[in-house]
């Protein structure tokens, strides 16, 4: 991977990554054949560590990686979370929106920080079939925008993965379910 970052003070509050650490990231959020050619970061912002990264197969994406959570304030605890989760209510946008990857502290684990993260957000929302099953999906003017598609283990929902690719999208088979209001 040819990689270019940003050289700072070692005392700085945005710190560089690995490449390591960034392909590690790639494959953990888009599957472990992924190989990222480049990754050039973008200086821009004051918080996350933000890296346009070039993908052998696939469209470039945007990594954005927060700090590590000892180098955050109590507010800032939550900031990439509470802005990843709501990606999704960007889509409308489409093109203008990259598509986003978020490292470290985006992902939400527990379930009472998902229930967090999605209260009063995911109200538009509809349960779906997605690919026969159990999911969600959002819609504007009858065009789907985002599925969540969720992982189920022993009955439990152990994850939710939310898509909003616009070239992605139309390769769902989604079944909205009757809603029960």
């Amino acid at each position: 991977m040819d990689l270019h970052s940003i050289e700072r003070a070692a005392d700085s509050f945005q710190q560089p990554v690995t490449a390591a650490q960034i392909q590690a990231l790639c494959r953990r959020s888009l599957g472990a054949d992924v190989r990222v050619t480049a990754a050039t970061e973008i200086g821009v912002g004051t918080y996350n560590s933000t890296y346009r990264l070039d993908l052998e197969r696939e469209a470039p994406v945007v990594l954005r990686i927060a700090p590590t959570p000892a180098r955050q304030s109590p507010a800032d605890r939550d900031a990439m979370r509470n802005e990843y989760a709501a990606a999704p209510f960007l889509a409308p946008l489409g093109l203008l929106v990259p598509r986003i990857l978020a490292g470290a502290a985006a992902e939400v684990r527990g379930a009472a920080a998902v229930a967090e993260t999605f209260s009063g957000r995911a109200q538009a929302a509809r349960l779906a079939l997605i690919d026969r099953a159990a999911g969600a999906a959002w819609l504007v003017g009858g065009q789907l925008k985002v599925v969540f598609d969720f992982t189920i283990i022993d009955g439990r929902v152990t994850a939710i993965e939310l898509l909003a690719d616009p070239a992605v999208l139309h390769e769902f088979d989604v079944e909205l379910l009757p809603s029960a209001r």
